[in-house]
């Protein structure tokens, strides 16, 4: 059993089973974004506090073994991409 291998939806009423790899590739008519991005809609968001002086996030439910290092080179590793996002979001959208 191959379970990297990727079969399309034999349903034709799944979205799934009607992709085109320039739609996929551009991001138009992309049903397996459609379907991420809904999951990412369910999913529960923090709000941002209203106080301007709160910057600590609580990180619970790790393992012993996460260090304090490793959730830093992780902080920073996802500001850097926000960082990013921000510069390069205005021109693609």
């Amino acid at each position: 059993m191959n379970v990297c291998r990727h079969e399309k939806p034999t349903d034709p009423d799944d979205p799934l089973a009607d992709q085109n790899i320039k739609d996929r590739f551009f991001g138009i008519n992309d049903p397996v974004a459609d379907k991420l991005l809904r999951r990412y809609d369910s999913m529960p968001k923090l709000d941002l506090p209203e106080d301007k002086l709160v910057t600590t996030l609580y990180v619970g439910n790790l393992a012993d073994r996460v260090s304090e290092k490793e959730l830093r080179q992780v902080r920073f590793i996802v500001t850097c991409l926000v960082l990013a996002w921000d510069i390069i979001a205005p021109v693609l959208l």
